[in-house]
């Protein structure tokens, strides 16, 4: 599963000593060993498949939105409502798997480190 790297950097061990480099904004496959902690810290995210992050922060006028929704023809997927702090794990876990997150990574993860994953 690919991640979004959010931490400024971080430094992957690839053996006998030897990192490799990654910066904020690299992609990166993170492997398994890492990613509940990396996640946990909220130093990566997961990849989604929507628009580039940095397009969403200096977003289009309203009328231009609605015009490339009607010209294309499609209609934009609504994000799905972040869960209250309250809700049950399985809801979290629901939650995480639409953000991109493997179920089976998911269900393994405690309810509060699914909401510090996916704090926001």
């Amino acid at each position: 599963m690919m991640f979004t790297l959010i931490a400024s950097e971080w430094h992957e061990p690839v053996g006998d000593g030897e990192y490799v480099r990654h910066v904020r904004g690299d992609v990166v496959d993170v492997p398994d060993e890492h990613r509940a902690r990396l996640l946990k810290a909220r130093a990566i995210k997961p990849v989604s498949n929507g628009p580039d992050p940095a397009a969403e922060a200096t977003p289009e006028p309203a009328a231009a939105s609605v015009t490339a929704v009607e010209e294309s023809g499609a209609e934009e997927e609504a994000a799905p409502d972040r869960p209250l702090r309250t809700a049950s794990k399985a809801t979290w876990v629901d939650y995480a798997v639409d953000r991109g997150f493997d179920r089976t990574e998911a269900e393994g993860m405690t309810r509060a480190e699914l909401i510090d994953a996916l704090g926001e």
